[in-house]
């Protein structure tokens, strides 16, 4: 009597249940492991007013037959705080770890923050704890924050931050501004007593040429908005801008590259570039007309070529206040080339 052929899908089958029961073997924790458990890891704390503090404490349990050690703690961002009571639990017993949540005075959206616990627990080493609920803010500040982009040296302009309150049970006052750069003055205006309030920030004219950041502090007296921070920044130009600052070079010295510096109209309207001057003959140098605003100059055949340090490209134009600008080369690495 012939035997009968084994249909292949009882093969296929066969080989399935055998991979599966592998793949449990090789899961399968022993049984004198530590094993860390949270009955809520989660903790949903609903609606809080931004700008206020939230502490909730989590218990860690070691429901496994050998000692955990808790690794680690590491929350999501710097707005979050732990405080582990215990790092070593033996079977049976718990460890609390309490977390401090400060929401952002600007928050005004859901917020979930996460807490890595890392533990010597075979079957799970990385165990998220979470924060999760809803930001309100009862103040907002708009816009947050007052820049001014590129501007004149002599500009005189201003720009304005709303402070307000929609809610009937939220009343407030800007009991004090302050800001320490002189280029800047401040004016509060009241809108709505307890309600609204414009903050104006002006530029004095008269400004140095480089880069301008301030902050304006706006002091309340409302508990959860008790220091309100304004960054201000401003590029101011002068008569052109000049961008780079500075000509980087990095990396060996025998590998040539390519920058670029682009001059345009500050407080002029017009102006000639009537010449570039390199530091070194081997630098090949081409200057070009940008329609009807700038210059773009090409530096090419560069290196991080120490003999550079300490110098600078020398552009001439035909303004009387702006007859040479300097734009010095900076050295990040490399070596002389020989």
């Amino acid at each position: 009597m012939r035997a009968r052929p084994i249909d292949a899908r009882v093969w296929i089958i066969a080989w399935c249940l055998g991979a599966s029961a592998l793949c449990l073997a090789k899961e399968e924790v022993p049984l004198n492991a530590p094993r860390l458990a949270v009955d809520e890891p989660t903790h949903l704390f609903g609606e809080a007013v931004s700008g206020t503090a939230i502490t909730h404490t989590f218990l860690l349990r070691n429901v496994g037959q050998a000692p955990l050690e808790i690794k680690g703690v590491e929350p999501s961002c710097g707005c979050t705080v732990t405080d582990l009571s215990e790092n070593i639990l033996q079977p049976g017993s718990e460890a609390t770890l309490t977390v401090t949540l400060t929401l952002d005075s600007k928050w005004n959206s859901h917020v979930k923050k996460s807490i890595l616990v890392e533990s010597n627990d075979p079957k799970e080493p990385k165990f998220h704890l979470y924060m999760e609920g809803q930001a309100v803010s009862v103040i907002t500040v708009k816009p947050d924050a007052a820049f001014f982009g590129g501007i004149p040296a002599t500009a005189e302009l201003k720009k304005t931050i709303n402070i307000t309150t929609g809610r009937e049970d939220v009343s407030f006052t800007l009991t004090e501004i302050s800001c320490e750069s002189p280029h800047l003055r401040i004016e509060k205006e009241t809108v709505q007593p307890g309600k609204a309030y414009r903050v104006h920030i002006r530029t004095a004219g008269n400004l140095q040429e480089g880069s301008l950041e301030a902050q304006v502090k706006i002091s309340t007296d409302h508990p959860a908005y008790q220091t309100i921070v304004i960054p201000v920044k401003a590029t101011v130009t002068g008569a052109l801008a000049v961008s780079p600052q500075e000509i980087l070079l990095a990396g060996p010295a025998t590998q040539l590259v390519t920058r670029y510096v682009v001059i345009a109209p500050g407080d002029v309207k017009e102006f000639k570039v009537e010449e570039v001057e390199a530091p070194l003959a081997s630098i090949e140098v081409t200057v070009e007309k940008i329609g009807r605003l700038g210059y773009r100059i090409r530096l090419a055949n560069l290196s991080a070529d120490s003999e550079l340090e300490g110098k600078s490209l020398k552009i001439r134009t035909d303004l009387p206040q702006k007859r040479e600008i300097l734009v010095p080369f900076k050295i990040v690495g490399g070596t002389p080339i020989q």
